[in-house]
């Protein structure tokens, strides 16, 4: 007894955007925003330390 195998399956959404240039650029371009918030986050965070003990306790 052998196994049928489908073979008219379409792959899926997700794995042909990330199998086109198109889609690994759109999900570098959306990571690299990430980060940059992330950085943009943490450094205005830091900054705080200039406007006193109670801004920067509240931060942290």
């Amino acid at each position: 007894m052998a196994l049928a195998t489908r073979t008219d399956r379409r792959p899926s959404m997700t794995r042909t955007l990330w199998d086109s240039t198109v889609g690994k650029k759109t999900i570098m371009a959306v990571t690299g925003l990430v980060m940059l918030g992330y950085l943009v986050a943490h450094m205005v965070g830091n900054l705080k330390i200039f406007f006193g003990p109670g801004e920067f306790d509240g931060y942290a």
